[in-house]
Order: structure tokens, then sequence, then C-alpha cells
């Protein structure tokens, strides 16, 4: 019997876009498999110049609410017992959608990919490698959802709340939460653009410690295990001006978070495009 699964693509800009549709479109499949729509939410999608194919759909986001909000936007027009999760700035390998649907079976709930940055020669791109690569150690242990690029059973994932920072470690925590496991399979890449500077990874990182920040008050816990983060710098510290730049962005960003946390502001919504 074949399983039908659908693919979800929250886009907030334009950049990218049409070239990670032709890539999905023309992704190998596993034999039991069978693609049902591409659902892509967008802002001001009018704007947009989509790829007319009909397995695409286009949903509308009448508001910039952020990620979340489109999750719950797509997850209402999505056809499939599996939902495949692909940020809209992505770039998917040619097998990454087979590798990411394969392992499924009656005792996982999900599963993850690796992002992975474009390489580029400059410093602050190292540093974001690195950091991803310190996501890549730890994920081999403590394999957790990761939202550039995951797949899930459509009856695990539900409805969002609206502000919810970091909505891949809820939906973790709602896949643990139904007793269902999380595989981490770093032979599904997605590409990543790099921050153009350090001030921008520092915000990224602000953000999504900030996230973790507001998941700690609704009693949810979504961050890797301390020990598994101190051993993966460890490893990685004869790479040592990364480690000290990774380790003072990170002190930086904590510091930021708190701030946040402290005046109640939670940076849920998308930012817009720099094109606007």
């Amino acid at each position: 019997m074949k399983i039908r699964f659908s693919i979800a693509v929250p886009a907030y800009c334009e950049y990218n876009i049409n070239k990670l549709l032709r890539i999905l479109l023309k992704q190998k499949l596993p034999k039991n498999m069978i693609l049902e729509k591409i659902v892509v939410a967008a802002t001001g999608y009018e704007n947009f110049h989509f790829l007319k194919n009909s397995k695409i759909k286009i949903v509308e986001e009448a508001v910039r609410r952020g990620k979340a909000s489109a999750i719950n936007n797509i997850i209402e027009h999505v056809v499939g017992d599996i939902i495949v999760f692909v940020d809209g700035d992505n770039l998917i390998k040619k097998n990454g959608i087979q590798k990411i649907l394969e392992p499924f079976n009656s005792k996982i709930g999900a599963t993850t990919g690796r992002p992975m940055p474009l390489k580029k020669a400059k410093l602050t791109n190292a540093l974001f490698r690195f950091i991803w690569e310190l996501h890549h150690e730890v994920s081999l242990h403590h394999p957790k959802i990761c939202g550039q690029f995951y797949a899930i059973r459509k009856d695990l994932i539900e409805k969002l709340p609206f502000n919810i920072i970091v909505d891949d470690a809820y939906i973790d925590y709602i896949v643990r939460k139904k007793s269902f496991y999380i595989k981490y399979i770093p032979t599904a890449l997605s590409y990543i653009k790099a921050p153009v500077n350090a001030f921008e990874i520092i915000k990224w990182r602000r953000r999504i410690i900030r996230g973790y920040m507001q998941l700690g008050s609704l009693n949810i816990w979504g961050g890797f295990p301390t020990g598994l983060m101190l051993k993966a710098y460890l490893k990685n510290s004869y790479r040592l001006p990364l480690s000290i730049l990774a380790l003072m962005i990170e002190f930086i960003a904590i510091l930021f978070a708190k701030f946040d946390t402290y005046r109640n502001y939670t940076p849920y919504s998308w930012e817009k495009c720099k094109t606007e």
C-alpha cells in the first residue's frame, strides 16, 4: 500500500522559493510513497512569482504573524499521512526527501535532517558552519527536530500557539509526549544561507535562546542536554578561535535573551524581507 505525503513550505520572502520548488519536484522518492501536494504559505503572495505546477498549492498568510501561524495555515491544506517541512530559504539535496522519509515505521513519529551552511570563504560563514557542526555532534546522540528540514506524521502535529518562537522545539515536545521516537538523518542534507555578519548570528541565537526560555515558562523542555553540548565543544576545541568566538556569541545572545524575557519581548513574527 502506498503512503501519501505532502511537503510544507513556510515562506516569508521570495528569495530562493522557485529554485527550491524545482528541486522538490525533481526529488527521488521511496518506492512506497507518493507526493500529493507541495503547500506553500506566503504573506503578500501576489508579489511572488511561483512556479506553475499542479502539485503546488499556495495558501495566503494575510498577516505576517510568523512561522507558527504559517504552519497552522498549512496543516489545514496538506494531504497524506506524513508532512515534510522545508523552510522556504533552504535548498534540499537531490535525495534529501527520500532519505528523510525512508526510516518511518510504527515507532518513529518524526525524522529530521541536517542543515548544512553553503561554503563561502568568510569568517562569518566558518563560524556559522562551526555552530551547526556542534548541532550535528549533539544530534547524533540526542535527535531533536530541526525546523529547517524535518518530516512528521500528520496525526501527531497539533495547532501551535501563534506566538511560539521555536516552533520546532514545541513540535519536538509534542512528538515525545505522545511516546514516539525522533530519528536524526545526517545524510538528509538541507543547504542554508549563512548570516552576513556576526551581528546577524547573535540576533539568530538571541531569538532561539529566548524561544527556549519561553518554553521553560510553559514547563516545556526543548533544548539539548548541557553535558552533550559541552562534549561537542571539547571535541572541537582544537579549533580554538572558532570555539572562543562561538562561546562569546552564545554568552552575548544569552544576555540579550534574558533582557528580552525581562521586558516580556516575544519575537515570534517574521521580519519584513530586505527587498520590501
